[in-house]
């Protein structure tokens, strides 16, 4: 470990040279990629969809939808009630 180390010392270029071509091919695939491969920081969504045959769709809401998201997502941590879809 200490040749190593030593090594590193006495080549500092060759060392600073190898990162900085590194960065630079790393930074060229990045924006190379695709972009369905860069991942999104967006927030988690759920979407909740039910049916119902024969009611409306405000009676499928107002029935179903509202009752079964009041009780399945009743103490989710960092749920935002204002951003649900209606």
């Amino acid at each position: 470990m200490e040749q190593i180390v030593l090594a590193c010392l006495r080549l500092r270029i060759v060392v600073v040279a190898t990162a900085a071509v590194l960065v630079a091919a790393g930074l060229w695939q990045i924006r190379q990629a695709p972009l369905d491969v860069v991942p999104e920081f967006s927030p988690e969504t759920l979407q909740v969809r039910t049916e119902a045959l024969g009611l409306s769709a405000a009676e499928v809401e107002s029935l179903i939808t509202v009752p079964l998201e009041a009780d399945l997502l009743v103490g989710v941590p960092w749920l935002n009630p204002s951003s649900r879809n209606r």
